[in-house]
């Protein structure tokens, strides 16, 4: 199975959806066997692509188009159904919308008190 992954863009609303600014990438041979919410995760993160706790997972239903057809991801669940839907066929294709940068801690001398970006980890 294939990834086809949209990522570092966001979603143009709300009719005529267009995935805007983004860049793409192919995953190839993905075992959907092994494919859970973290494994989606654990991929994007081997990959170099940044998914943040505002980051939102979506894929797009077969057939579909993205005004009707865009699924999150939020949970194992999700990505069972994923599977599912594609099953017998080749590409799966993801989106990562890029969310909003997280708010930033700053002392009044300007340090970061935390990170100004907080990734997504599997634990």
């Amino acid at each position: 199975m294939i990834f086809e992954i949209n990522y570092n863009g966001y979603f143009s609303k709300p009719h005529n959806i267009a995935y805007k600014q983004g860049k793409l990438e192919y995953i190839y041979d993905v075992d959907p066997d092994k494919l859970s919410f973290i494994e989606i995760h654990t991929i994007l993160r081997e990959m170099k692509i940044n998914v943040y706790s505002t980051s939102v997972l979506w894929y797009m239903k077969s057939g579909r188009s993205l005004d009707d057809g865009l699924t999150i991801i939020e949970e194992d669940v999700d990505a069972y159904t994923m599977i599912c839907e594609y099953e017998g066929l080749d590409v799966i294709q993801l989106y990562v919308e890029k969310g909003q940068d997280p708010l930033q801690v700053v002392s009044p001398k300007g340090k970061h008190l935390v990170p100004p970006r907080v990734p997504v980890s599997a634990k």
